[in-house]
């Protein structure tokens, strides 16, 4: 079994580096218990220190041709910006705003972290380190993403979508025990603390169904919004692209307009006509990479749409 564990980390590693923060996790909860053993037996320890070992040598083999390449990216900062995708309160109010796509309402959310919150005392009191090992990894990815200064984004985190799910369900069956037996007065060998947690399950799992229509539509709208522009502007008016949304512009939709890196670009291509089209996105990231260009959108522009 510690074989196949490490050849499934090393495996999920070479998938995606994120899977560090779960092997990191584990060697974190292997330690406590060895530490909190009164009197460890070491033949006991011995297979999972082999299989973290072999983690290691796994993981080096599938790494091996681009590990320089594979530690500049990690360690490599660029440019020295200010942005809140550095900032693990930006991922917060991002994973919450997606709670409550997912969850149709806001109280959607707030039933949704309750239940988490539940789940996790249900699970703690019965065994601590099963909660060590849902909580850890988003825990550690969090701590060593700050620590990098690299940005923190929600999708760096999908890998715990499970764990959440699992505290979920165990929440809306704890729950649904204790309303049955406190509030309904029910004893907790009859019908209703059996399965009014099954019921509280559905009911989450029909409110997130209520999202999945918009798991079809387009992440980022570039053929509405080039079809937007083209019915808008005169043919002598030019539209300039600036930014990430340069490259699927130029690439795939509208080989004809324009592309600006600076802000000396961008103000010669405003002279070629009266009114000028300009399309970004991700304010943040303007802000970051292109405050110059980002100011003269807020003072010298109008939001169309």
């Amino acid at each position: 079994i510690w074989i196949s564990y490490a050849v499934g980390i090393a495996l999920g590693l070479y998938i995606h580096l994120s899977m560090v923060f779960v092997l990191i996790s584990h060697v974190i909860i292997y330690g406590y218990v060895f530490l909190k053993s009164p009197s460890p037996r070491y033949a006991e320890y011995w297979k999972p220190f082999l299989a973290f070992c072999l983690v290691g040598l796994f993981s080096f083999q599938l790494y091996s041709l681009v590990i320089p390449q594979v530690f500049h990216t990690i360690f490599h900062q660029g440019d020295k910006v200010s942005s809140e995708w550095t900032n693990p309160i930006w991922t917060l109010m991002e994973t919450i705003r997606g709670l409550k796509i997912g969850f149709a309402t806001s109280f959607g959310v707030l039933g949704a972290l309750v239940l988490f919150g539940v789940g996790l005392i249900s699970y703690a009191r019965k065994n601590l380190l099963v909660v060590m090992f849902l909580v850890l990894p988003g825990l550690t990815g969090i701590a060593i993403s700050m620590f990098l200064q690299r940005n923190v984004w929600p999708r760096f985190f999908f890998y715990v979508i499970g764990f959440g799910i699992l505290v979920l369900i165990r929440g809306a069956n704890a729950l649904g025990q204790v309303v049955a037996r406190v509030i309904l007065r029910r004893d907790e060998n009859s019908f209703l603390p059996k399965n009014l947690g099954i019921g509280f399950a559905l009911i989450i799992v029909l409110l997130s169904a209520w999202s999945l229509r918009s798991a079809y539509y387009p992440k980022q709208d570039y053929i509405g919004a080039r079809t937007f522009i083209e019915n808008m502007r005169q043919d002598n008016e030019p539209v300039v692209s600036i930014g990430y949304t340069s490259i699927p512009w130029q690439i795939y939709f509208a080989h004809n307009w324009l592309v600006a890196e600076t802000l000396e670009q961008l103000n010669t291509i405003k002279k070629q006509s009266k009114r000028t089209w300009l399309v970004y996105t991700f304010p943040i990231y303007m802000k970051s990479r292109h405050p110059e260009i980002y100011e003269s959108i807020q003072n010298d522009f109008t939001l169309i749409k």
